[in-house]
């Protein structure tokens, strides 16, 4: 997919064998829900996922270890959803 819209780059970082789950609000009454799993899990290496994000719905990210991910959107839901994934990275 290519787009215009600003884009947000996730990159799912190794950690272990544990699984992680957050809930990103986009400032517009929608959520990304982000899911990472242990690499063991994966079948492939390197993978780069492309998502479309529409301002006040639902998009579901799954990624493994040392995914990225890019979720396309409006600046301000990229911003929101930056702030709220800099919130999650404090705990």
């Amino acid at each position: 997919m290519t787009s215009n819209l600003p884009r947000l780059w996730i990159k799912a970082s190794p950690r272990g064998t544990r699984s992680g789950f957050t809930v990103l609000p986009d400032g517009a009454g929608g959520r990304v829900t982000v899911t990472v799993l242990p690499k063991p899990w994966s079948l492939t290496t390197g993978v780069v996922r492309e998502y479309a994000h529409t301002p006040g719905q639902m998009t579901h990210i799954v990624l493994h270890e040392t995914d990225l991910a890019t979720v396309w959107s409006t600046a301000s839901c990229i911003g929101a959803l930056a702030l709220s994934l800099a919130e999650t990275a404090q705990y």
